[in-house]
């Protein structure tokens, strides 16, 4: 649908955002799994988030070159607050 409407490809960051939409889910959402988050996540899966995290926002900066990254993060810090 983003392909057709706008014009972009998400094949390349489709896999890192379905996997990322899943453990945003789970932080949401707690009993989502039944379990413990600690049961889910380790070193090893937490690095691996970091990563997707990182390609997707590398993604975003391609296709919309004209935000600068440091103004997204300066955005990122206040979100939320009054």
């Amino acid at each position: 649908m983003i392909k057709e409407k706008l014009g972009i490809g998400v094949s390349e960051a489709s896999a890192d955002l379905r996997e990322l939409t899943i453990h945003y889910t789970i932080s949401k959402y707690p009993n989502a799994t039944n379990a413990l988050p600690s049961d889910f996540y380790d070193e090893s899966k937490a690095r691996d988030l970091i990563a997707r995290a990182k390609r997707v926002i590398e993604w975003v900066e391609q296709i919309c070159p004209e935000k600068p990254r440091e103004s997204i993060r300066s955005s990122s810090r206040t979100f939320g607050r009054s």
